[in-house]
């Protein structure tokens, strides 16, 4: 959310804290099994979806727009990556995972094992930083 928001003065984010507030909405989370529910809780009918995008990049956009307060995964805002906007911890039950996908029956090229074995590294830097 834009860091002259309402909510961006909150340590953290709950559902019931949205209520009042527009959100920019990621319906492609129903594809990694994520659903409102888990989202929003009891609160998922009292909550403004104003806008739906096609990924997490892309609400923070319209977030920094002013457009709403944006919910995505770690991955997308890991690394300071949108340092205009205030980044706070969404607090619900929504897990998403992230892995990286390989052919089963093929062994990994050495680029591909050097890739996963840095991005193992980085990623537990980026979310002990969070």
């Amino acid at each position: 959310m834009p860091s002259n928001h309402a909510l961006a003065q909150k340590k953290e984010v709950r559902p019931s804290d949205l209520k009042g507030h527009d959100v920019v909405s990621f319906p492609q989370a129903l594809t990694y099994g994520l659903t409102n529910t888990l989202l929003y809780g009891d609160d998922r009918d009292d909550i403004a979806l104003r806008i739906n995008v096609r990924s997490g990049q892309t609400a923070c956009w319209f977030s920094l727009a002013g457009a709403g307060v944006a919910i995505v995964d770690s991955a997308t805002v890991a690394g300071n990556a949108f340092s205009n906007l205030a980044v706070r911890p969404y607090r619900s039950p929504a897990r998403l995972a992230v892995h990286v996908m390989r052919h089963r029956s093929r062994p990994l090229s050495r680029a591909a094992a050097i890739f996963c074995e840095v991005f193992e590294e980085k990623w537990k830097q980026l979310m002990a930083s969070d």
